[in-house]
């Protein structure tokens, strides 16, 4: 009965699933737990069903892990076969399954060149932790075995390493950082790639994110600070070579190096000629008399950017980092300054992503066509619908923009948000509620006897205690665009462009998970995340989104 080198998985599951998905991402599938003899299937499936058309294979990733060892052999396969990997919104590849992921790769034109394509969407759960010794129950094992154990651990975590230093003209499999997480994450614990500093540090593409309205004034401050956080800036000593030490999460890394706010940091931006330029520093150096500034430039036509096309040898977003020697009592630190006394020590190309907040969570990030593609795709494919992600409000969660039907066991009027959360705090039984915005109702329910599923109510918010929001699942009956005529909704909308009809601004809003309700007049269409009440106006039309109730 010999012991098994797996991650946190019972040796009783079958192994994975590999299957042929004829799709816009997907040329094959692996679903399930990872197993001996996976490695040789994926191979089998290439090499007989010809299921790639451009030399390279779209292989989507959704599995909860399994054998480590066999995941190293998925990996080299992947690495070497030009498979490119996705984990698409609402799948999960963890623990042996993200590290075959890192091989998603493929070799251009004669093979002078190595792309790396390995691709997570927001919402798509991507986690690495270290490897355990299950060992099974109620058996006492040799010491000799124990080591025999022991060393094939170590063996495994020398295969890691290994990884680490795999490099093909010029691109890594396996980053310090990865690395670092793979051996400090205990086996019952998991780090997950869900911010946009996990991104970066993991050098992982990055999809399905809109950047239509990304060029906000912090973005150029947002790129050199990812630079910086990267640990990518030349001349800097000290903290950012210990970037991975106790490292807890991307938004405690970002206050811990990014506390020094000294007092003469400036940013400048500029547009010229379609193209926006920008200067941020500076930034720390070992040095006293030395400084480094961050000098940015990047297209104003990045807003549509789609991530098939980036070339990661010549990124979208050029950085380029100026050393300035002189420090004087009377120097002050301008875009012009910098220009003039700057000696530039590094030129660095970025992908679009380093234009948003180290920080942010991909969940959070604004969604692209493509995203919404991916997770149709996911559902169909995969017959499970995603988990909603959503933020806490105190002790519940809250999902904005939905209604929960059903469980209703009591009704307060000329509510505000306030008196109706403590109205359920008093109320023994109450688990939920839901909050009519535009009428001030609130509608105290049980949880427990709603039918667990939120529906599209532009009107209205919902709140869930946290030990029943986790079953909380999106309807998916028809949503539709209810049309007002001579009305409008007032404040400020998230996005607003050119339309030719009400139709085609309404068909927008309709295929924007973020969008709740439409302006539309004088050829405008105004797209609202969270509408208040709407009023009289005439000459505008409005749509509101209305999901159907399942009979």
């Amino acid at each position: 009965m010999a012991m098994s080198l797996c991650i946190g998985l019972s040796p009783s599951a079958q192994a994975a699933d590999i299957t042929t998905t004829v799709s816009e991402l997907c040329d094959l599938t692996l679903t399930g737990k990872i197993k001996a003899g996976d490695a040789k299937e994926l191979r089998h499936r290439r090499d007989t069903e010809q299921v790639y058309v451009d030399g390279s294979i779209k292989l989507c990733l959704d599995s909860p892990g399994g054998s480590l060892s066999e995941g190293l052999r998925l990996f080299e396969e992947i690495w070497g076969m030009n498979i490119k990997t996705h984990v698409l919104p609402g799948a999960q590849c963890e623990s042996a399954c993200a590290l075959a992921f890192l091989g998603g790769s493929y070799l251009m034109g004669t093979g002078l060149t190595r792309e790396m394509r390995r691709e997570i969407w927001p919402d798509g759960r991507l986690g690495f932790h270290g490897p355990r010794i299950i060992f099974p129950p109620k058996i006492k094992f040799p010491g000799d075995q124990v080591s025999k154990a022991f060393d094939g651990a170590l063996k495994i975590a020398a295969q890691v390493y290994e990884l680490n230093r795999l490099q093909d003209r010029e691109n890594g499999a396996l980053t310090d950082h990865l690395v670092h997480r793979f051996l400090s994450t205990s086996p019952d614990d998991m780090y997950f790639v869900d911010t946009v500093g996990d991104v970066i540090l993991s050098e992982i593409g990055l999809n399905g994110v809109d950047y239509r309205n990304a060029i906000t004034n912090n973005a150029v401050r947002n790129i050199c600070n990812n630079r910086y956080l990267k640990g990518g800036f030349p001349l800097v000593r000290g903290k950012t070579e210990t970037i991975h030490k106790d490292f807890t999460s991307t938004a405690a890394l970002n206050t811990a190096l990014l506390d020094y706010e000294a007092s003469e940091f400036t940013v400048e931006t500029r547009r010229e000629n379609g193209y926006i330029y920008g200067f941020a520093g500076p930034y720390p150096i070992s040095h006293r008399s030395e400084r480094i500034g961050c000098f940015v430039n990047f297209p104003e036509s990045i807003r549509n950017f789609n991530e098939e096309d980036y070339d990661p040898d010549y990124g979208e977003i050029t950085v380029s980092i100026s050393q300035y020697y002189a420090l004087r009592d009377n120097d002050t630190f301008s875009y012009e300054g910098w220009l003039a006394e700057g000696e530039t020590v590094e030129v660095n190309h970025v992908a679009p992503w380093y234009l948003f907040d180290f920080g942010t969570p991909l969940s959070d990030l604004p969604k692209s066509a493509a995203y919404h593609s991916a997770r149709r795709q996911y559902v169909q494919h995969s017959g499970k619908e995603p988990l909603i992600t959503a933020p806490k409000a105190d002790d519940f969660v809250v999902f904005p923009g939905f209604d929960l039907p059903g469980g209703d066991i009591g009704l307060v009027r000329n509510a505000n948000l306030e008196t109706c959360k403590k109205s359920c705090d008093t109320a023994e039984a109450c688990t939920a509620y839901t909050y009519d915005r535009w009428n001030n109702l609130c509608f105290l329910k049980s949880a427990a006897a709603t039918s667990s599923q939120i529906y599209i109510q532009p009107k209205a918010d919902s709140y869930v205690t946290p030990s029943l929001a986790a079953r909380i699942r999106s309807a998916r009956t028809n949503v539709t665009m209810k049309k007002r005529t001579n009305k409008g909704f007032p404040g400020s909308p998230y996005r607003d462009f050119g339309s030719s009809s009400y139709s085609q601004c309404a068909s927008f809003c309709q295929d924007d998970e973020k969008c709740m309700g439409v302006n539309f007049a004088d050829n405008l269409c105004e797209m609202f995340d969270h509408p208040e009440v709407y009023n009289d106006r005439t000459g505008t039309e409005i749509g509101l989104k209305h999901q159907q109730l399942a009979e």
